[in-house]
């Protein structure tokens, strides 16, 4: 089925992209096969959304599409795929195929190379994902893909018990497309997910937390958090099964009114799990490194203040070394916790807070330790750090200037107090 798409609907900050992509069609189809653009990025084209990178199918095969252009990666050869570089952008470009034989629930034991579009399409997971476009934004749509589109339907392509036989991890997936689209799952394909769900139990930690990282930064996460729990994925599989608690205990809350990493430490506080399992599931977690330290930290710090709600009541050290939104998160969460609602105030006021301060960074302070080990005739050792730290602490509650002069004579104070007091 060939439609052509309304010049209307192209959205135009994809159009360099589409621009570049086209003349890898183009090259292709001059050799004398088929390409076209397929997948996600035809379904967000068609949706209107952002498209940040761009597949394509052809009916070449891998070895040739590498003779084809300059600059290739063989990125899996075996599966018909290498990535195309071309200005400064990449594309993976795929061979049309089919796949037989999913014994690990998740890749497939055989790829067969086909030369029909409609085959290849057929062995994807989601009519939304299953159509393919040219170049002049004609679209081949076989399995009804725009009328699910346009009725907001999450379906499997074909029969939809094989497809989650094939690969559960494309449970998760329509979760969560449903996350990201607002989408619900057709009737069949929700039977086909709950049938076959302990599939997942199959699927690595890592791939499972990836997916449900995607849906919890998504607008419509609690429609995804009711399909786990028609699922029953939280009773004995992992992650999920860690956090049943608190999951359950979500629905509670306004998540369409806190970002990911506020869902993500609310679902921490609403877990009866001891600390260190949290912290576990972190370390173990395939999050990015930035990600990890930041709810590791916020975390460590809402366990040490689980019931601060005042702003005024924030240590000057723990704004310093926290920052702005630390802090504003933690007394959001608490108040959010004990009273069900936060003052929508609070990042004004702990800006507020914070702009007070002596001082707003750490290497701000007037002294460091080669200033002290210069001022001070004894050993260098960890008393330098607790010096240096006890400095702080006074110059943010104002009991000294932030002076290097100032700093160091009180060091020397304390120094020869506590030698007095040890002879005595």
């Amino acid at each position: 089925m060939r439609l052509k798409k309304k010049r209307g609907m192209f959205m135009p900050s994809s159009a360099p992209l589409f621009n570049v992509g086209g003349k890898i069609l183009q090259t292709i189809k001059d050799n004398g096969y088929e390409a076209f653009f397929v997948g996600g990025c035809v379904r967000d084209f068609l949706l209107q959304r952002k498209i940040n990178d761009i597949d394509i199918c052809t009916s070449a095969p891998p070895e040739l599409v590498m003779t084809l252009f300059s600059r290739t990666i063989p990125t899996g050869l075996q599966h018909g795929t290498v990535t195309v570089l071309l200005e400064e952008e990449m594309f993976e470009v795929t061979t049309y195929r089919t796949e037989s034989g999913y014994q690990d629930h998740r890749r497939p034991d055989a790829v067969r190379f086909v030369s029909d579009l409609r085959e290849d399409l057929l062995r994807r997971d989601f009519t939304i994902n299953a159509m393919a476009m040219d170049e002049q934004y004609n679209i081949m749509d076989y399995f009804q893909g725009q009328e699910d589109l346009s009725n907001c339907v999450i379906r499997a392509v074909g029969n939809p018990l094989q497809r989650f036989e094939e690969d559960a991890l494309r449970i998760l997936r329509a979760v969560r497309f449903s996350c990201q689209l607002g989408f619900d799952i057709e009737e069949q394909t929700l039977l086909a997910m709950q049938g076959t769900v302990q599939g997942l139990q199959y699927v690595s930690f890592e791939r499972k937390v990836n997916e449900w990282m995607k849906c919890f930064r998504s607008p419509h996460v609690t429609k995804g958090l009711s399909y786990l729990q028609d699922l029953r994925v939280f009773e004995d599989i992992a992650p999920f099964s860690t956090f049943e608690t608190g999951y359950q205990q979500l629905f509670h809350y306004p998540l369409t009114d806190l970002d990911e990493t506020e869902r993500w430490l609310l679902l921490f506080r609403l877990t009866p799990q001891p600390k260190p399992i949290i912290l576990d599931f972190l370390k173990k977690s395939n999050m990015d490194k930035h990600t990890k330290q930041i709810l590791t930290t916020e975390y460590e710090l809402a366990c040490d203040q689980p019931g601060l709600q005042d702003v005024n009541h924030i240590p000057h050290k723990a704004l310093l070394e926290l920052g702005v939104p630390a802090i504003v998160r933690l007394l959001k969460l608490n108040q959010l916790l004990e009273l069900g609602e936060w003052d929508h105030r609070l990042g004004d006021r702990v800006k507020h807070r914070h702009k007070a301060l002596p001082i707003h960074r750490k290497k701000d302070l007037a002294i460091d330790g080669h200033d002290v080990v210069q001022a001070i005739n004894k050993p260098a050792g960890p008393w330098i750090q607790c010096m240096l730290e006890d400095a702080l602490e006074k110059v943010l509650n104002r009991v000294l200037p932030n002076e290097k002069d100032a700093l160091l004579d009180e060091i020397k104070r304390q120094l020869r107090t506590e030698k007095r007091d040890a002879h005595e």
